[in-house]
């Protein structure tokens, strides 16, 4: 068995085990083989991030065999207090209606995340792993977003924490999202280092309410963790329905200079149903 056909074998085992029996049509499997990014599978977006930071490069392409994404940016000098940028680029699925379940396997090959020697809020370079599931009947139309719940699995090079894992669930606060209140948010013990491939999956447990998030899946590392989304109701569709991979900044606000927050990292065998 080749080495694409060994992953998704693997992969459709994941799939199998958490998805609901009515998000088992849609299959989708990307092993960035390339030459180009699928155009009938993804397309690209890029978020620039609050007003006074600055992102200098970001890049999306396939090389050797995987997708590779990377964003460089800098904060702002207005304060020592918090964080600024929230930037991002990333890949969102043409057709993620229905899906409950995203697997990929994830490399940081480089990450940087200043710390401001004033500020407290750290800087951070994060991987994300996420989506759109549902919206909790908030909304009152086609154009809120108000109540679409997010969750997200996540490598992130934090300037205090360093490199950790987390899965984290978000309620939309506003018609576009600006705002989100936090569902619940749980630290993996298990840690990254630059140039390792991770398996990461995050899944819709919709009879239980909740969402799991998975580091080496089926591995004798593996890690699992549990965000309970409680008495949300979860019959609606999200109103704005996202889900892929992503890499987004944060850095924390210093007058002493801008302070940086740059990833570069590689993704292989995304698979989701």
């Amino acid at each position: 068995m080749n080495p694409r056909t060994r992953a998704l074998s693997v992969l459709t085992g994941v799939v199998l085990i958490f998805a609901p029996a009515q998000s088992q049509a849609q299959v989708i499997f990307d092993p960035f083989t390339g030459p180009k990014i699928d155009p009938n599978t993804w397309h690209g977006f890029e978020d620039a991030g609050d007003t006074g930071t600055s992102n200098t490069e970001t890049a999306r392409s396939i090389q050797n065999g995987q997708l590779q994404m990377s964003l460089t940016s800098y904060g702002t000098t207005a304060s020592n207090s918090g964080q600024a940028g929230f930037a991002s680029t990333r890949l969102r699925l043409n057709n993620p209606g229905g899906l409950s379940v995203l697997v990929v396997q994830a490399t940081v090959t480089q990450a940087t995340a200043q710390a401001c020697a004033a500020n407290t809020s750290p800087s951070e370079a994060r991987v994300r792993l996420l989506g759109a599931f549902f919206n909790d009947g908030s909304s009152t139309g086609p154009n809120d977003r108000t109540g679409d719940v997010l969750a997200e699995v996540q490598m992130i090079l934090d300037s205090k924490a360093g490199p950790i894992f987390d899965l984290t669930a978000l309620r939309c606060a506003d018609s576009q999202c600006a705002s989100t209140n936090l569902i619940g948010s749980v630290q993996f013990v298990t840690t990254w280092v630059t140039g390792q491939k991770r398996m990461i999956v995050l899944a819709w447990d919709a009879p239980n309410n909740q969402f799991l998030g998975f580091v080496d899946f089926q591995q004798p590392n593996q890690e699992m963790h549990v965000v309970p989304y409680g008495v949300l109701s979860d019959a609606k569709p999200p109103v704005f329905d996202l889900k892929g991979p992503a890499i987004t900044t944060a850095m924390a606000n210093c007058t002493a200079g801008r302070t940086t927050s740059q990833m570069t990292a590689l993704f292989d065998n995304f698979y989701a149903q």
